[in-house]
Order: structure tokens, then sequence, then C-alpha cells
């Protein structure tokens, strides 16, 4: 069990365009930097977070 390899994927909920810019650049940052392997999120679509 100690050898087992794990996904870890970052909720972002009720992302909101202009408004949550900062917020949600700063989770993706963070979350990429601590090692997960990608992020979800909720909300308004924002095809500039997709790419």
């Amino acid at each position: 069990m100690m050898n087992e390899k794990r996904a870890v994927f970052v909720l972002r909920v009720g992302h909101r365009i202009g408004r949550d810019e900062r917020a949600s650049t700063h989770l993706c940052l963070a979350a990429r930097a601590l090692g997960a392997n990608g992020i979800y999120y909720s909300g308004q679509k924002d095809e500039g977070i997709e790419e």
C-alpha cells in the first residue's frame, strides 16, 4: 500500500469570469507546484483556464 501511486486533482468550486481570475490562477499554480495531476472547476465556463 505504501508504494501505490495516486493521482491528485484539485476542485475549484464556483469560478466566476472576471471576478475570480486571480484566485483561480493562484489555485492552478499552487496545485501544480504541489504536484497535483490537474484541476477541475465548476461555475462559469472559462476557456482561458482550460488552456
